[in-house]
């Protein structure tokens, strides 16, 4: 268990109602001032930006240049690798698209840690929707690690796994859900830095636990959507016009955030972005990986999710396939 030397009370409290989006730098504590931001994709881009906004110092980098390039056109400071983001970062934030991203980012050539065991930055923050056991291998490789310089607020480098919820326009807004795991004195301390870019922070346990409850949360609506898509289908066979059938989901009990966000008909739109969709079959696959290790201790209960996530998977990778063609 790393340590953690900063005494959080009434002052953790007053940062994280003081630090609110669109306050000079004065607002932002001088522990998390330093951000490196690596990942500028739908959803990093207007993070970053976020935090720009809000007063932080921000250094960022990305694979695609013409994404960087945005950036330093605004000033922006860019770096070519992660290791050379950590070199002037205090925090750095991490929002890429899968486990073996995350994998790279963090342990591949010029990593994050590939610098040896002295770490620059005290805090990592991974908001890509990855697998719990990546972010429980990449904190056991962080928990290795000590700092260059003993801070007076830190005795040890810390991560926490810290997945979103709201998509594209939540992320644009600063309206994010953060759904956080790791030691719970870092969430508090990290709680500033997450309230600029979105509206609510939810602690969730140890590490890991932020990444599990978001592939629990997608499971949800992934279910959800199906059960949209299969009453409108079934309404349609009866007869009844699925203009209808929406204007009594949308003021019923059937109305729910599928509906309302994801599916328009009478065509099948992501409102958020067509290009995330295929984030659906890829999350299911986690939860899915994650029923089979839970498969010794409620063998009946587990086989059976296991099936049905297996056939929602499958019925989801057609839908989207027709529809988003």
């Amino acid at each position: 268990m790393v340590g953690f030397g900063w005494r959080v009370g009434s002052k953790l409290q007053r940062w994280g109602s003081s630090c609110l989006r669109g306050f000079s730098s004065a607002a932002v504590p001088s522990q998390l001032e330093n951000v490196g931001f690596i990942g500028l994709g739908n959803m990093g881009s207007h993070m970053a930006r976020n935090l720009i906004t809000a007063g932080y110092k921000v250094t960022v980098h990305d694979i695609n240049e013409n994404s960087m390039k945005k950036f330093s056109d605004d000033g922006i400071p860019t770096k070519q690798s992660p290791l050379e983001v950590s070199e002037s970062s205090d925090v750095i934030i991490t929002m890429l698209p899968s486990s073996t991203h995350v994998l790279d980012v963090y342990n591949g050539p010029n990593g994050l840690l590939c610098g040896g065991e002295r770490l620059g930055p005290w805090l990592y923050v991974d908001s890509s929707t990855v697998d719990p056991q990546t972010s429980r291998k990449i904190s056991t490789d962080i928990s290795r690690c000590h700092l260059k310089e003993k801070k007076g607020y830190a005795e040890s480098p810390m991560i926490l796994d810290a997945p979103v919820s709201g998509g594209v326009p939540a992320a644009e807004a600063g309206k994010l859900t953060f759904m956080v795991g790791g030691l719970e004195e870092a969430y508090l301390a990290a709680k500033p830095l997450l309230l600029a870019m979105g509206k609510k922070a939810i602690y969730c346990g140890g590490a890991g636990n932020g990444s599990a409850a978001k592939i629990c949360n997608n499971m949800a609506m992934a279910i959800s959507m199906l059960g949209v898509s299969e009453a409108l289908a079934l309404g349609q066979n009866l007869g009844i016009k699925a203009t209808t059938l929406t204007d009594i989901f949308n003021c019923s009990s059937a109305r729910c955030w599928s509906r309302l966000k994801i599916w328009i008909w009478p065509w099948l739109v992501h409102l958020e972005s067509a290009s995330n969709a295929p984030w659906v079959p890829r999350h299911l696959k986690f939860t899915e990986s994650c029923a089979r290790m839970a498969v010794n201790s409620k063998t009946s209960r587990v086989h059976s999710d296991i099936t049905m996530l297996a056939r929602m998977k499958s019925d989801l990778e057609v839908t989207l396939q027709i529809f988003l063609l």
